[in-house]
């Protein structure tokens, strides 16, 4: 995997954790922190093998992105991983039975030629929220949207669960997910946080002290495992 020093942080996690305020908070609050805005994933659309493709191809483009904030002397912070968003996305079809087993399998093996080209940042935060805080959180987002776009609980329940399973209690889908995750488990690199339990203030504090410790605002490497 190439860790990319100069692209700090990644946050990841399902549409309405706040993984992207948190996003839009550092880039804030940290010199030369920037914000990359860029949609890599639309759930419950394309839930097919072909939408598949589509995550990918488009986490190639938001490192394309993250590669330029770099050449003009950025530092990234992105609100998906790219590869292991797009992974987990096609792990989670599954699970809900949207897409067969083994052609997940197999696109999601294919996904580890992406790791040897794609920037990977130093850093992972996984930004949690339990499925009824997140149903609400999305019910409110649709209607101020003018959006009818239900969402089922067991839906959400289910794929929140896949992200538990993953990042608490480090069952993992797939080996490729394992093999990205356990980097930065490993290294100390992994932070999860659930914003139900803080407010937005809270929550960004938490992340800013999690990358002081781990010397990434710095720009260096240290620290103990904090996850």
């Amino acid at each position: 995997m190439n860790i990319e020093t100069e692209y700090p942080v990644s946050l990841s996690g399902m549409h309405g954790t706040g993984k992207k305020t948190l996003r839009d908070g550092l880039a804030a609050r940290v010199e030369r922190f920037s914000a990359v805005d860029y949609k890599l994933l639309q759930l419950g659309r394309m839930v097919d093998e072909e939408g598949l493709r589509v995550f990918r191809a488009r986490a190639a483009d938001q490192d394309r992105l993250v590669r330029d904030h770099i050449a003009r002397g950025l530092r990234p912070v992105t609100s998906r991983h790219g590869v292991l968003d797009v992974a987990i996305t096609a792990c989670s079809m599954s699970r809900l039975g949207r897409i067969a087993p083994a052609a997940v399998d197999a696109f999601v093996a294919s996904l580890a030629d992406d790791l040897e080209r794609a920037a990977m940042p130093r850093a992972l935060v996984i930004v949690l929220t339990p499925a009824e805080v997140l149903q609400d959180r999305l019910l409110v987002r649709d209607q101020q949207a003018g959006s009818s776009n239900a969402r089922g609980l067991s839906k959400l329940a289910r794929m929140v669960e896949v992200m538990q399973e993953i990042f608490l209690a480090e069952r993992y889908p797939h080996p490729v997910v394992e093999r990205i995750v356990r980097r930065y488990r490993d290294a100390g690199d992994l932070f999860v946080i659930d914003t139900s339990a803080r407010d937005r203030a809270g929550a960004l504090a938490d992340v800013v002290g999690f990358l002081e410790r781990r010397g990434i605002l710095s720009g260096q490497a240290g620290g103990r495992a904090v996850a």
